[in-house]
């Protein structure tokens, strides 16, 4: 599915605010309420939008440490390389303490963002859990300090 300047400005005013209405939205962006609507369910329809979510203040939720954990993966044989290490990665985006899990290319193989109570409770999921997987050979875990920015939101040009 592909998506036009009018879809573009639907999803970009969704980003701002998902709980908007087709009627709210239709006065924002000079559009019909139906055509609104119809598109939003067709970008739903089409996987284009995936959920709607909510912007949560980590701090006030009681989970104010995020951390950034970086793994390198134990050699594997050459072949059905790439479907293994997909395997990997899925099977670490199932846990519920992964927020974000992203393949890489360099030094490490992988890339996690976890969110806990405090770093014990980091430090403590990523030595029982990901160092138990016989699939990681080592990690570097990198605790943020400050978050100047974290959303979800982009620019559709």
């Amino acid at each position: 599915m592909t998506i036009d300047k009018k879809d573009r400005s639907i999803l970009m005013a969704l980003q701002e605010d998902a709980k908007q209405s087709s009627r709210d939205l239709s006065k924002k962006l000079d559009l019909p309420a139906t055509t609104i609507h119809e598109r939003i369910r067709k970008m739903e329809k089409g996987g284009i939008i995936k959920g709607y979510h909510v912007a949560i203040d980590y701090e006030k939720a009681e989970m104010p440490s995020t951390a950034i954990v970086l793994i390198k993966r134990t050699p594997i044989i050459k072949s059905g390389k790439k479907i293994i290490y997909r395997k990997i990665a899925d099977l670490i985006a199932k846990l519920p303490e992964i927020q974000e899990v992203h393949t890489l290319s360099g030094e490490f193989d992988m890339m996690l963002k976890i969110r806990g109570r405090n770093e014990r409770d980091i430090g403590n999921f990523v030595s029982d859990i990901i160092w138990s997987l016989p699939e990681v050979e080592r990690t570097q875990t990198l605790l943020c300090f400050h978050t100047a920015k974290d959303t979800c939101k982009i620019e559709l040009k």
